[in-house]
């Protein structure tokens, strides 16, 4: 019950709280006001909705032949709205399967995000089994992302950060040439017109760009590399920019990334005696680079590392360092708790490239048993193929067994998906820098 006291005033603020049911779903509210012998009544619904949107825990374990694995399926937040998936392969793989849903579930959409969308959809079936549904909504996701796409694109070919928005992102123009890219080599049919008009702008970018001499290490960093990743997209969409490549190598800072895109880039424009002078200088410099979290190309360290393995696979014959690289990758990915949309796309393509060009040494099979809640049964499968297996809150307290029969080493991955019910966390700080 709620008073106000209405004496000497013609109006008064008051607060009523109310308790709602612990879960999703409309609340009819009847409220009744009396004063003065006098009543009225107003009956409402309010729509009652959780706090949070879905999150993820992870783990990521590897298991030698003959050992065991257990889990129990203790669920975390709204337990009725648990989602659990336990992957196996004989391959080492970052937790792709949340990965693709928290990119299909990303809110906004500006120039950049939405091309992450699409990019990690793009190699979904390459990685993961996919149902006959999932893998027709995995096209039609790919080709909503190139009609939308259409939207941002200006006359003259460039694209802008924002539909109708004359703001303009380098970084993400690249990006976006890289996706359309990649879309075609894929299959999907990609408006030439765009990607013709992507090209012409971008190779006129590029001719007028010039060294910047900024004071600031940040800035100079950022400037240099978006040219750089600018040169290798024209050269991977098959238009290298020669002139302005051999400009920029004469005058660029001694910056590891800019040398593994520019090796990409003479690599893919047939000037192998070049790639080899400049991957050689990217892995020296590479011994003591850590590498740093960049707002301007929405990407660090991992997605980096993403790029080189790409720009590995473009070179050939770099089976040994590819591998190198990509595993680095997951280990640094499976490490984090966040990584930028970007990341996760290019991590997406690294497995697929790491995935190409392994399929001589996966030929192999991986054998094990699965035991869920007393229900057993043995598998056989491919070592490249990832075996997803998917259970619901019903199995909440139930609990699943793993054992490897086989003599390759497994990689089993235990994700489990759930809606918070803390709607405040305590503030907390990791890797944070200025």
């Amino acid at each position: 019950n709620l008073e106000v006291d209405l004496r000497n005033k013609d109006q008064n603020l008051g607060v009523l709280s109310i308790e709602v049911k612990d879960e999703p779903g409309t609340e009819h509210l009847e409220l009744t006001a009396q004063a003065n012998g006098k009543s009225m009544k107003e009956e409402t619904q309010i729509f009652v909705n959780f706090p949070k949107s879905y999150q993820s825990d992870y783990k990521a374990l590897s298991i030698n032949k003959g050992q065991e694995q257990s889990f129990r399926f203790n669920p975390k937040g709204y337990e009725n709205y648990v989602k659990y998936k336990i992957k196996v392969s004989g391959v080492k793989l970052p937790d792709f399967t949340s990965y693709a849903e928290d990119l299909i579930e990303y809110p906004y959409g500006c120039l950049e995000q939405t091309v992450s969308k699409g990019f990690s959809q793009l190699f979904l079936d390459e990685i993961l089994q996919l149902s006959p549904e999932q893998k027709q909504n995995q096209v039609l996701n790919v080709q909503s992302t190139l009609t939308k796409l259409q939207s941002f694109q200006d006359a003259d070919g460039s694209f802008y950060q924002w539909p109708g928005s004359r703001y303009y992102h380098a970084w993400s123009e690249s990006y976006l040439g890289y996706f359309l890219a990649e879309t075609k080599d894929a299959g999907f049919r990609v408006p030439e017109r765009m990607l013709d008009d992507w090209q012409r702008a971008q190779t006129e970018r590029a001719n007028q760009w010039v060294m910047p001499t900024s004071s600031n290490e940040y800035v100079q960093e950022s400037e240099e590399m978006v040219q750089a990743f600018r040169l290798f997209v024209l050269a991977k969409t098959g238009s290298p920019v020669l002139g302005a490549m051999n400009r920029f190598v004469q005058g660029m800072t001694s910056n590891t990334m800019n040398n593994w895109l520019l090796a990409g880039s003479y690599a893919l424009a047939g000037y192998d005696n070049k790639e080899e002078e400049l991957m050689n200088k990217a892995i020296e410099w590479s011994k003591n680079y850590q590498g740093r979290y960049s707002h301007y190309t929405y990407g660090g360290h991992e997605r980096n590392l993403a790029l080189i393995v790409d720009i590995l696979y473009s070179l050939g014959n770099q089976h040994d360092l590819l591998q190198k690289y990509y595993f680095n990758l997951i280990d640094k990915l499976n490490e984090r708790r966040w990584a930028s949309t970007q990341t996760k796309a290019f991590s997406f393509l690294a497995a697929t490239r790491f995935l190409d060009g392994n399929k001589a040494n996966f030929n192999g099979e991986i054998s094990f048993s699965i035991d869920v809640n007393g229900n057993k049964k043995e598998l056989r499968t491919n070592a490249m193929e990832t075996q997803v297996f998917e259970f619901s809150d019903e199995y909440n307290g139930g609990t699943f067994r793993f054992e490897n029969l086989g003599d390759a080493l497994v990689y089993l991955d235990f994700v489990q998906r759930y809606l918070p019910k803390n709607l405040y966390e305590e503030p907390k700080n990791s890797e944070l820098s200025i």
